[in-house]
């Protein structure tokens, strides 16, 4: 079980729940401190449901290389992406 490098467990605690966002896969869940411990220490104390779940939605792989391959995988789909911005400055105030 690898904890993916994109976690983020939010510092702010309301009612014993906080937030756990992952940026690679862009989700975001609230969880209990229990599990927000779990995760920012990188510990192996999820139950298997949850594991299972955290798998599904990004916030753990089987490995480093697991997540490596899908940034990879992303970064390539956006290197070929057409998109193209254009930001023109006009400092003449015209």
């Amino acid at each position: 079980m690898y904890f993916s490098r994109f976690n983020y467990v939010s510092d702010h605690e309301k009612e014993g729940q906080r937030l756990l966002m992952n940026f690679l896969s862009r989700s975001c869940d609230i969880v209990d401190d229990e599990s927000a411990s779990a995760f920012l220490e990188k510990k192996d104390t999820l139950s298997a449901e949850e594991k299972e779940y955290c798998a599904e939605r990004g916030y753990l792989y089987r490995s480093e290389d697991e997540e490596t391959k899908l940034l990879e995988e992303l970064r390539t789909s956006e290197a070929k992406s057409t998109k193209t911005v254009v930001l023109l400055d006009r400092f003449d105030n015209k």
